[in-house]
């Protein structure tokens, strides 16, 4: 039953074909065709031995194959099939379809077929854009019959050779972006511009008296070889000089990796150690350094270190004065022998173990622009003997000259806080003044100064914790500016200075020994 179904329509079909190609083509014998060739027209159908013919104007006749059935059996959804069983015209030239079942449908008359005569042009309805299609048509002047079709966008013609640069590659190993022009719609879009590799060539740097390997283009220095990195995340740390033998350390920019160029971002503690180094310069892409454990150029090994150059497009440090400095925080991150801190109110903090162990820094001079000074900012500077401390400073950190063997001499002003341990330890140290505005004086932030023969104390000063002046062997001279009362109140048991303020901290017992002058001994002035 189911082939039946399927017979009944493929028969269906095919008769249906047949009577539209009838319908459409019946008609006198054709003009010529675009070919030359007579066109042919179908004059009649007819129908034998259940098959169906077609015959043509030129008395040809065409089978079509068996159309013809009798009544169908039920088909899967509970329908007859029903069979064609003749295929005629009427007197009136109409087409009459006979099905099995007794029917007989009336197609009508058929048309002639037009052979279309169109225009040479277009009509253009829609125009094809850039990104948009297009529409046009033609009419046949014989019977109206309309041809059209669509117009495939054209897409962009883009002006790259006047492409401009929104975001410019400061050095060869970034990335930049330009936008490009459309010349026929002036779209636009933005194109990346990949990073290139450096040319250098020697070029002469006034300010250093010397000549160095820099690029060209960009003006990045050649980086130095052998030198170790190591990735960690997204980013390389310079963790070692590694098998480095220059004396002129250039840092990388980049780590050149199968995927692309990676960035040089941190330089670890204690990586220039080893090597008579005279210079260092940091990259573009520098944004930490770790000095938690002391100063980048703290060691014996760093003595040479005079000159401390960074990239002039780095947003995280910039080089003045031979000092490293952080631009956000105005702060001296690390300096060498040759430094000098700049006075122009772009730093106000020295950092933490910014100068930690310099050798070579002899004298320094701490601008009135600057307010704080870091603990260990200056710690181990065993040759710094000439100090200058400026009239804006609010804290001396904790440790910040301890162990400064050779300075001779301090001279406080307008100081407030002077942090503990601040100058303890430095043998050299004679004489002390701790001029009006200072009003702290931290736990033993001069003890151990065995050579300290003389302080003045300015009767601003409202505390001295204990141990600040102990194992000061040699102190003969205190000389404060207030009364007997203020340094010491025998009724209350406090005062100026914590009863302790010349005894020795119980750690050091056996290698120094109490200061000798006592409450009993100091001078007033």
């Amino acid at each position: 039953m189911k082939k039946n179904l399927i017979i009944f329509l493929v028969t269906i079909f095919v008769v249906a074909l047949c009577a539209l190609c009838v319908t459409a083509c019946r008609g006198e014998k054709g003009n010529n065709g675009a070919d030359g060739a007579d066109g042919v027209n179908i004059t009649g159908a007819f129908v034998e031995d259940g098959d169906l013919y077609l015959v043509l104007s030129n008395g040809e006749y065409v089978n079509c194959g068996t159309v013809v059935g009798s009544d169908g059996e039920d088909g899967e959804d509970g329908i007859d099939g029903i069979g064609i069983v003749d295929i005629t015209y009427n007197k009136d030239g109409e087409l009459l379809i006979k099905f099995a079942n007794g029917e007989v449908r009336n197609i009508g008359i058929s048309p002639k077929v037009c052979a279309h005569k169109y225009p040479d042009e277009w009509v253009v309805e829609t125009v094809a854009s850039c990104v948009s299609q297009g529409y046009r048509y033609k009419t046949c002047s014989e019977c109206g019959f309309i041809k059209s079709e669509i117009t495939p966008a054209t897409g962009h013609d883009w002006d790259e050779e006047n492409a401009q640069t929104v975001i410019k590659r400061e050095t060869c190993t970034d990335c930049g972006w330009q936008t490009v022009i459309c010349k026929t719609c002036q779209d636009s879009k933005m194109v990346e511009l990949k990073p290139t590799t450096h040319f250098y060539q020697s070029v002469h740097i006034a300010s250093e008296g010397r000549y160095v390997k820099e690029c060209r283009n960009c003006q990045m220095r050649k980086p130095s070889e052998g030198l170790e990195y190591k990735l960690v995340n997204d980013s390389y740390q310079l963790t070692g000089l590694g098998t480095c033998t220059d004396t002129d350390i250039v840092i990388s920019d980049v780590v050149e990796t199968e995927s692309g160029p990676v960035p040089v971002t941190k330089i670890t503690s204690g990586v220039f150690t080893g090597l008579d180094i005279t210079s260092v310069y940091l990259s573009k892409y520098i944004s930490n350094i770790d000095v938690s454990t002391g100063s980048l150029f703290g060691g014996e090994d760093c003595k040479a270190i005079n000159n401390v150059t960074v990239h002039s497009k780095n947003k995280t440090y910039r080089s003045d004065g031979n000092c490293i400095i952080d631009i956000q925080n105005k702060s001296v991150v690390a300096g060498c022998g040759a430094s000098a801190i700049p006075s122009d109110g772009s730093v106000t903090t020295v950092g933490q173990n910014a100068f930690n162990g310099v050798k070579n820094l002899v004298k320094i001079v701490i601008p009135d622009k600057v307010v704080t000074l870091g603990s260990m900012a200056f710690a181990y500077c065993e040759n710094l003997i000439q100090l200058t401390l400026g009239g804006s400073l609010t804290t001396i950190g904790s440790d910040c000259f301890i162990y400064c063997n050779n300075l001779e001499s301090v001279q406080i002003n307008n100081v407030p806080n002077i942090g503990k341990r601040a100058f303890a330890f430095c043998p050299e140290l004679k004489e002390v003044r701790l001029n009006n505005g200072c009003y702290r004086v931290g736990e033993q932030a001069f003890s151990c100064c065995v050579s300290l023969r003389t302080v003045y104390i300015s009767d601003t000063v409202e505390g001295i914790a204990k141990y600040a002046f102990g194992g000061c062997m040699a102190l003969t001279n205190l000389y404060f500016g207030g009364t007997k009362t203020e340094w010491w109140n025998a009724s209350l048991g406090v005062g100026v200075a914590h009863e302790g303020w010349n005894k020795l901290p119980p750690i050091l017992e056996g290698v120094y020994n109490d200061t000798p002058i006592d409450n009993d001994t100091i001078k007033f002035y």
